[in-house]
């Protein structure tokens, strides 16, 4: 089973979604599972993001890829409502099952879209050297810290580490809203150990996923 992401224009299509975890494009049927996609790139504990063109006969399943965690192939199947379980597939070590409403809940796909449109984004060198330097010393920053350090305007911060963090370089951790508290850290295939003194920062604990939806 293949999927096509249909353009305006009909019997054409758009290249597919990529990002710093495909190897190649994943083509995907409407906006809520490119949306999908979008969250497991954002999703610190994901190392690799892969198509999925086989068929799921009997799933309810309208779209699927593969999550690559902890070394083990996790499927995602994504439907509109209840999905019947399927205990074995060939290749995959887990089956995760992930409805509409779970993917568009407010306000996380607006976060994470709003993060995801700046990807393109040119970041200043300065900043990007101060953020690289720090986190090769070990360092976590908060959006804050690296606000007042670059003296960059805390806007224009998040907007630089919005655009990082969608080019695969840096993570950021959040809770309901990115905020000055916010922590920043080197991208890695699993999720940082935070250190003690964090404990009382809600924000720089909760990695910047929906609680349904990480794979664990």
């Amino acid at each position: 089973m293949s999927y096509k992401t249909q353009s305006h224009a009909k019997g054409s299509t758009k290249p597919g979604f990529s990002s710093f975890k495909t190897a190649t494009p994943i083509t995907y049927p409407g906006r809520w599972p490119r949306d999908a996609l979008i969250q497991s790139t954002l999703d610190p504990s994901i190392a690799s993001i892969e198509p999925w063109l086989r068929p799921l006969p009997g799933s309810g399943c309208t779209f699927a890829y593969v999550c690559i965690i902890a070394a083990e192939r996790t499927l995602i199947g994504l439907a509109d409502g209840p999905c019947r379980e399927l205990l074995t597939i060939a290749g995959i070590d887990h089956v995760r099952f992930v409805t509409r409403a779970e993917i568009s809940a407010e306000p996380e796909r607006s976060l994470y879209r709003a993060i995801w449109a700046a990807k393109s984004d040119t970041v200043p060198p300065a900043f990007l050297t101060k953020v690289l330097t720090g986190l090769a010393e070990g360092h976590e920053w908060t959006v804050g810290e690296l606000a007042d350090a670059t003296n960059v305007q805390l806007e224009a911060c998040l907007r630089h580490i919005f655009a990082l963090s969608s080019q695969g370089i840096t993570n950021l951790h959040w809770s309901l809203k990115p905020t000055a508290a916010s922590l920043v850290t080197a991208r890695a295939s699993h999720p940082p150990i935070f250190p003690e003194v964090q404990a009382e920062n809600s924000h720089a604990r909760r990695p910047p996923i929906r609680a349904e939806l990480p794979i664990r």
